[in-house]
């Protein structure tokens, strides 16, 4: 279920006619699912003229970070490049899906872009609980082998900020763009799929 966001949206499965408000007035239809996927396949010839500029995409899943600044307080912890725009082909198709998306109305969310893959969530909960990353930080500097951080060679110990900064997960390629339903698990304990485009 590791995955990269590039939005979120709220869809139908079909069209249909605007629900009335309170107020009489018609609330506009939402988008379906067909729509995102007609847009996402016109946007392939762009992804693809990116991918043979690139050679293809790669994901760095590096660091160890949470989505607020209270580490005692966190919720989601997550690995990869955040909002560090390098120009990479990941980059590129990412923010060119991101802005399409947004401007056709797909997307509403005003946050900048932020690329990662969640590890840890709390978020649903019941009941929500919190949990301190300071903790995790310091037991994986027991092991930084698990967090892809060589061993050091002196006794001098890592600190929570090597971790955090240090951890390295790997590079992975990428071939696919998904449209995820999201809170759904296929038989393999995967995200159910409505479509995808290839990027091979």
């Amino acid at each position: 279920r590791l995955h990269m966001t590039l939005g979120v949206m709220a869809l139908s499965e079909s069209s249909s006619p605007p629900e009335a408000s309170s107020t009489n007035d018609a609330a506009p239809p939402k988008k379906t699912v067909a729509e995102v996927l007609d847009l996402l396949n016109s946007l392939r010839p762009e992804i693809m003229d990116i991918v043979s500029d690139t050679g293809g995409i790669s994901v760095p899943l590096t660091g160890l970070r949470i989505m607020n600044d209270r580490p005692e307080e966190a919720h989601v912890l997550w690995a990869g490049p955040g909002s560090q725009r390098d120009g990479s082909s990941l980059w590129r198709i990412s923010l060119l899906v991101f802005d399409r998306f947004k401007a056709a109305g797909f997307v509403t969310d005003t946050r900048p872009l932020k690329l990662h893959c969640t590890l840890l969530n709390s978020t649903f909960r019941k009941p929500r609980q919190a949990f301190s990353s300071t903790e995790i930080l310091k037991r994986v500097a027991t092991q930084p082998d698990l967090a892809g951080i060589p061993t050091p060679t002196t006794p001098t110990a890592l600190t929570v900020e090597d971790v955090a900064n240090r951890a390295d997960f790997g590079v992975y390629g990428v071939d696919e763009i998904h449209l995820w339903k999201m809170g759904s698990w296929d038989e393999e304990k995967r995200y159910v799929s409505s479509g995808h485009i290839s990027l091979k």
